[in-house]
């Protein structure tokens, strides 16, 4: 099985999300710094991450690169998909 790009990861992600938590403006409290590493496990997995940094990659300079999904407050672990 080929390992997915990143643009298919942070894809798998941002779908995931979104089914998750259908309501917009839902903040989803998604941990993805080493300290609280295994709250994000399932995250990671959902984005088949290497690590936690991929996953703070994946969301942090990636999707909120992109404008698909916004940290508020800076820092918090709480994503919003953007509309």
């Amino acid at each position: 099985m080929p390992t997915p790009s990143v643009a298919e990861k942070a894809a798998t992600l941002l779908i995931a999300i979104g089914k998750e938590f259908p309501k917009p403006g839902t903040p989803v409290l998604i941990p993805h710094r080493e300290l609280v590493a295994m709250q994000g496990s399932k995250w990671m997995g959902i984005a088949s991450a290497a690590s936690h940094g991929e996953l703070a990659y994946l969301l942090n300079d990636f999707l909120e690169a992109e404008g698909f999904v916004t940290e508020k407050p800076p820092n918090s672990n709480a994503f919003t998909i953007t509309p």
